[in-house]
């Protein structure tokens, strides 16, 4: 899904001028880049629901993320921007997968709200998410406790039975950890169950709505945790 004219620009702009190879340390070097030159953001997203949303969500496509990102420096949330990350490791020889997740955040619908990424690598599974920013790749050992271990960057990987709570911290909130459940059992998702996922994304929905119409205090401090927590 991405040509490689745009491959090739891509790479240019993350600054990765030598073709990267399909091992753990270029898996890392190219998640780095991408945590460090493509932000989280909403606009194209805010764009498509304020007009008639007759079209396809804009910037879903990887593509179109990627286009989008190259002309006018914007990104997006967790569906395009990992959908698109997904895409590039693809395009690089990497035996990467998209995944729903769940964040849980109580007074949000949690079942498979967040898209991400997970990489299989030499026998081992791990997760490479766009919107967490991690700057390396966690292993995904099954019943072993693991984390990235990068400073204010750290995620961590809790095994619970047969999944995985990632533990990470908004830029709000650096005493309590967010949670991400992942199964991994629930398997790959295609492009469409992904694009679908972000026309849907609910949290985003309800960010709009508190800003277009008068809101509590409470409501002001709903649309920051959500905005902080950046769920879709």
């Amino acid at each position: 899904m991405i040509s490689t004219a745009l491959l090739e620009r891509v790479l240019a702009r993350l600054e990765l001028n030598e073709r990267p190879t399909t091992d753990l340390a270029a898996l890392n070097r190219i998640y780095a880049a991408f945590s460090a030159k493509i932000a989280n953001d909403n606009i194209m997203k805010r764009i498509w629901l304020v007009g008639d949303q007759k079209r396809p969500v804009t910037g879903g496509a990887p593509s179109e993320f990627f286009e989008n990102w190259l002309a006018y420096g914007t990104s997006g949330t967790c569906f395009p921007a990992n959908g698109a990350l997904c895409e590039l490791l693809i395009a690089l020889g990497f035996d990467a997968r998209r995944n729903l997740a769940s964040v849980m955040m109580e007074g949000i619908e949690t079942d498979g709200n967040h898209g991400t990424v997970v990489v299989c690598l030499g026998g081992c599974e791990y997760l490479v998410d766009a919107q967490l920013a991690a700057y390396a790749a966690l292993p995904l050992v099954a019943g072993r406790e693991n984390s990235t271990g990068n400073g204010i960057h750290d995620i961590r990987a809790v095994p619970v039975g047969d999944r995985f709570d990632i533990q990470w911290y908004s830029g709000s909130n650096r005493q309590t950890p967010m949670v991400t459940r992942l199964e991994l059992k629930r398997g790959p998702v295609d492009h469409g169950v992904f694009l679908a996922q972000y026309a849907l994304s609910r949290c985003v929905i309800e960010i709009v709505r508190l800003l277009t119409t008068r809101s509590s205090w409470g409501d002001t401090f709903r649309i920051a945790l959500l905005m902080s927590a950046a769920l879709c």
